[in-house]
Formats: C-alpha cells, sequence, structure tokens
C-alpha cells in the first residue's frame, strides 16, 4: 500500500522538475501574449439633452426620449457612420485590407462592427466603447463618432422639420384661402342687409328674406371666428417649426465623459493572471503526472516481487 508520505517525498523529490515546468510555460505563455495583438479600448459618454423643450409643443417638434435613444443607436451602427469613419481614417489600410481585395468593403465594416459597442444608460445616458490594437486610433474614432453622430442628429431633425414646414404651409395658404372666401361671402351679405333696411320695405316676403340673411350672418361669423383660430393655430405651429430649425433649438447630445488614450492597459498587466494561472495549471498536472508515473513504478515493483515471491516458493516445494 502506497503511503500520503512517500508520495509527497517523492514530489519534493521532483521539484526541480515541476518549478522548471512552470517557469518555461509562464515564459511561453507571456512572450505568446506579447506577440499577440492586444485590444486598447476607449470609451465616449453622453445623453440626449431634450429636458428644456417645451411639452407642450413636443409632438410638433421633438419625438418623445425613446425614440431618440433608439434612433441614436441606430445612427451609430448606421452605413453611413461606417463609410464616414472609413474615408476619415483610411481604415482600409488601418485594417490592412486592400480596396481590391475580394468583399473588402463586407470585412471593413464586419471588423468596425465588431470593435464598437454601444450601451444605453440611466437618464437617457448612452456609451460608445471602441477596441483597436492602436489606443490613439481607438480614442480618435470614439470620439469622432459622437462629433459625426451629434451632426447626423442634427441634419435629421432639420429635415424632418422641413417636411412638417411644407406641410404647415399649404395648411396655412388653405386657410387662408377659405378666411378670405368666407369673408367675401359675409360682405356681400352685409350689403344686401343695408340695402333691405334702406329702402325700409315692411313686405312680409322680404322680412323673411332679412331673417335668412340675419341667420346666414351668424353662421359665416362662427364659421369665420372657427377658421380665423384654425389660422392662427396654424401659424404658431408654423412659428415653433422655424424656431426649431434653429441650431440653438436643435436636440442636443451633451458631452459627459470625452475619450481618452487607455494607458491603464497592457498586454502584461491584463494577461498577468492567465499567465499565473496558465504555471500553476502546469505545475499541478506536472505533480499528478509525477504522481502516477510512481504509483505505476511502484505497482510495477510490487508485482515483480510477488511474482519472484511465488516463484521461488513454487522451485522449493
Amino acid at each position: 500500500m502506497i503511503k500520503l508520505r512517500e508520495i509527497i517525498k517523492e514530489i519534493l523529490a521532483k521539484k526541480k522538475v515541476i518549478i522548471a515546468v512552470a517557469i518555461s510555460v509562464a515564459l511561453i505563455s507571456t512572450l505568446y501574449y506579447f506577440n499577440k495583438a492586444f485590444q486598447y479600448k476607449s470609451e465616449v459618454s453622453f445623453f440626449i439633452d431634450d429636458s428644456e423643450t417645451d411639452k407642450s409643443n413636443l409632438d410638433e417638434v421633438i419625438p418623445d426620449n425613446s425614440a431618440n435613444v433608439n434612433r441614436v443607436y441606430h445612427l451609430i451602427k448606421s452605413t453611413e457612420m461606417c463609410d464616414y469613419l472609413i474615408d476619415k481614417f483610411n481604415l482600409n489600410s488601418h485594417f490592412k485590407i486592400g480596396k481590391n481585395s475580394p468583399l473588402q468593403y463586407e470585412n471593413l465594416t464586419a471588423l468596425l462592427n465588431e470593435n464598437i459597442s454601444v450601451s444605453q444608460m440611466i437618464n437617457n445616458g448612452m456609451l460608445i466603447v471602441v477596441k483597436d490594437n492602436d489606443k490613439v486610433m481607438a480614442a480618435k474614432l470614439a470620439n469622432e463618432m459622437f462629433k459625426k453622430l451629434d451632426d447626423m442628429i442634427k441634419e435629421y431633425a432639420i429635415e424632418k422639420l422641413e417636411r412638417k414646414i411644407k406641410i404647415y404651409d399649404q395648411v396655412l395658404n388653405d386657410t387662408k384661402k377659405q378666411a378670405q372666401e368666407q369673408t367675401t361671402e359675409l360682405k356681400k351679405l352685409i350689403d344686401d342687409c343695408k340695402v333691405l333696411l334702406v329702402n325700409g320695405s315692411k313686405l312680409k316676403s322680404e322680412n323673411n328674406l332679412i331673417f335668412d340673411l340675419n341667420m346666414k350672418l351668424a353662421l359665416l361669423s362662427s364659421q369665420l371666428s372657427g377658421i380665423n383660430g384654425d389660422l392662427l393655430k396654424s401659424i404658431r405651429i408654423h412659428e415653433i417649426s422655424m424656431a426649431g430649425m434653429k441650431k440653438e433649438n436643435l436636440l442636443n447630445l451633451k458631452l459627459i465623459r470625452k475619450a481618452v488614450l487607455d494607458v491603464t492597459s497592457s498586454p502584461l498587466r491584463h494577461n498577468i493572471f492567465n499567465i499565473i494561472g496558465f504555471s500553476i495549471l502546469a505545475a499541478l498536472i506536472t505533480m499528478v503526472l509525477i504522481i502516477l508515473l510512481y504509483v505505476e513504478v511502484i505497482q510495477d515493483k510490487t508485482e515483480t516481487q510477488l511474482k519472484f515471491k511465488v516463484r521461488k516458493y513454487t522451485i522449493e516445494n
């Protein structure tokens, strides 16, 4: 029977081998991680500032917050954003993908999207994380994405307001035309009433005519009042939309923290626990192998001794 003390003694006897294996694995792991492309990380955070927008006019000018957040997310991942970054930083050269290589655009956009992640924070906050082998490029990409995104949001808002203004202009012109027609008819009725009153006729038929004219006059006055109200509302909406197109009134992205160089990360620091873990694992595996080999040797030795005793006993008898 193999005793624990004997196993420990065998391990201690082979401790130089175990240490040598652990050191060798540590050196190999270190060389591997130093030669492996390491990705630095830069983050830019911001929030969508629409808190100062007049809530009574919110539906007319700017959609709700959740729609803004969703739109920002899709714009970050949009083809327009990818194309802009590719041209701005010559990413074909950066990622070493030839412009004439097969599927170069697909491979380039796939790499770019793989290295860019977007997440939502509380209170309309958003975080863009960019990873790259070059820490300077990672920071530049993140900051440039924020600037471009702000421009894209403003362009979208202006385009939407321009479409609304065209509709409001048409409604405004139609309302003005309708008001002019009602005003002309009202003046005609007033003139007819004046003629009847001047003549002073008391015929029953003319009295009925005067009564009808008065009823029409009241109806037209009511309609004209409603049209004037619609006209004032249309003018107000038109003014709001025009004001919304001003730069200071557009939806703003407020920068929380700009992207800076990732100086805290390094291949060794980032992978030190992996290197230590691999070394310990290698040492443990070596110890297990030593124990297994020792047990096997002991068993073989025991079996040999047993066979020798059996043979000796057989010869003697």
